[in-house]
């Protein structure tokens, strides 16, 4: 029993797509349908021209992720002024390294071109091996020499952002939608994300001491009440974080003035409650931090995320075009 008419065209089609997806395989010679003979080699390879587009997308979306980032960190005219003038400055060097750079390149390309022509032909000269060798060298050598540029610029570029703004940097994920969290920045430079745990801590600090005692029970009564509700917590755990909680209130509210000052963000952190998926993720967090500090070290500059986004000549006009814009209104 034969196939049916109306199967084949469609048929013929999902094989030509497979065949232009893997690269082409089947398609190399003409494909016969009908009386009807295409020949590939006149048309448009639609494999050069989906790898084309794709470039072109990965392009778009790099730089949405950028416009993503740079929007959520409220950056001010100084600091975009500032990332312009070490940007222009890294371009320079970058140019005068390129110049000396292309003429060698070029000469080590052709030596492996020559390499790749003789071990094609199933021979090994001995002169040739040695100029490709040298060749692999040098590239290598040129790789290192372009990351070596970025190191002068390094403490400038780190020095631009607050501390607040680099949390955001480090834990940025490129992004076509922006999340809900750089949507609608609330003053990245300024604000601490333990703001609130704070200025509750600062309230229990206020209350009169013949009524602490008193406050101090209701408080973590209240906080217990709530974490429960949101967690499924054991006897045992409540009786621990009630303990925990009781330490540190009465620890936070006999401080005095400076050294609570000195240490409110830690004691904040330690006001929140977590969860033991919490503590797990904040494990995983200080391993990849320690990974990162170790990475760090081997490869300062390949490791940054702040080198990353904000070390490209090619931002400039991006970033010229906000400066204008904020010089406008």
């Amino acid at each position: 029993m034969g196939f049916k008419k109306r199967w084949c065209f469609p048929g013929m089609l999902v094989l030509i797509m497979l065949g232009f997806l893997l690269g082409g395989g089947i398609l190399q010679s003409p494909v016969l349908y009908g009386d009807e003979v295409l020949s590939l080699q006149n048309r448009e390879d639609p494999a050069q021209r989906l790898i084309s587009d794709m470039r072109a997308i990965n392009r778009l979306k790099h730089r949405i992720s950028f416009w993503n980032l740079f929007n959520g960190l409220n950056l001010s005219r100084e600091q975009i002024e500032e990332l312009i003038a070490i940007n222009t400055e890294y371009k320079e060097k970058l140019q005068e390294s390129v110049a000396k750079a292309i003429k060698v390149l070029s000469e080590s390309r052709a030596s492996l071109e020559k390499w790749e022509q003789a071990i094609r032909d199933g021979s090994l000269p001995e002169e040739r091996m040695k100029e490709a060798g040298r060749a692999s060298r040098i590239t290598k050598e040129f790789r290192q020499q372009f990351k070596d540029i970025k190191e002068p610029f390094l403490a400038r570029l780190n020095d631009v952002f607050t501390d607040a703004q680099k949390e955001v940097i480090k834990g940025f994920k490129p992004c076509v939608v922006p999340p809900n969290d750089l949507r609608d920045p609330i003053r990245v430079g300024q604000a601490s994300s333990n703001e609130y745990a704070v200025r509750m801590l600062k309230r229990i600090r206020s209350i009169p001491s013949q009524k602490f005692s008193f406050a101090l029970d209701r408080i973590v009564d209240v906080h217990l009440d709530k974490i429960s509700r949101r967690y499924r917590l054991t006897d045992d755990e409540i009786a621990q974080e009630r303990q925990r909680m009781r330490e540190l209130l009465k620890k936070v509210y006999y401080m005095d003035d400076v050294d609570f000052e000195m240490n409110k963000e830690e004691l904040a952190d330690e006001f929140k409650y977590k969860d033991k998926l919490e503590v797990l993720r904040d494990d995983l967090r200080n391993i990849q931090q320690e990974l990162y500090r170790t990475q760090k070290v081997r490869d300062p500059v390949g490791t940054s995320k702040i080198v990353r986004y904000f070390l490209d000549p090619e931002i400039i006009p991006l970033l010229q075009y906000r400066l204008n814009l904020l010089q406008s209104n």
